[in-house]
Formats: structure tokens, sequence, C-alpha cells
């Protein structure tokens, strides 16, 4: 899903990265997909899916063998367009910074059971 902005945030004279993430809200995406608000509300907060930042190396690994066997795409090395450093390092800072987070701890764990 991509990102909506509202019209108040179009036309704001500070453009920073707070500013950009309060722009966001549930009413614009809301707006903008033309599906029941109970229906939206429970997709996007109590429903079926599962979001997490986390890359899910194995997970796509698995895709990547899933679409090669189903002949959609020949076979190719995902090793060297496959980079988790990113991820892992910007973890180990916000852990750093606060040890006693039980999210990023969860984070940690599930990077290192799927990377």
């Amino acid at each position: 899903m991509g990102f909506f902005f509202s019209s108040r945030c179009l036309h704001s004279p500070s453009r920073t990265r707070a500013w950009a993430l309060s722009c966001v809200s549930f009413s614009d995406v809301k707006i903008s997909l033309f599906i029941e608000e109970d229906s939206l509300r429970t997709d996007v907060y109590g429903g079926y899916g599962y979001s997490s930042p986390d890359p899910d190396k194995q997970g796509t690994l698995a895709l990547k063998d899933t679409i090669v066997a189903l002949d959609y795409t020949e076979d190719y090395d995902i090793e060297p367009l496959y980079n988790t450093d990113i991820y892992k390092n910007a973890l180990a800072e916000v852990i750093k910074k606060n040890p006693d987070n039980a999210v990023y701890q969860q984070l940690q764990e599930h990077f290192n059971e799927y990377e």
C-alpha cells in the first residue's frame, strides 16, 4: 500500500520527516481505497496479515526457488542482490539505544531465525 497525503499536508511550509509521517492517516488511506471502514480497520489493525520490517531472507529465497520451479523465470544467483546488512545494522543501533525494548528484541529474534 502506498502513502496517501491529505491536502493539508501538501501545503505545509515545513516539510520534515515527522511532518510527512503525520500526514499519512487512516482517513487518508480510507478515502483512497473505497473500502468499507470496518473491513479496512480489520485488515490494517487486527486482521489477517502480519507486517514486519525484517527482510526475511529465507522466505525470499524460498519464493525465488518456487518461481523458478514454476518456470516464471530462469534461475539466477540472488545472493549479490540481497543485502540484509542495512537492516541488521539499523536494528543493532536501535537496540543499543533501547536495550530493554521488547519489540526490538522480538525483531532481533526473528531476524536471527530467518536471516
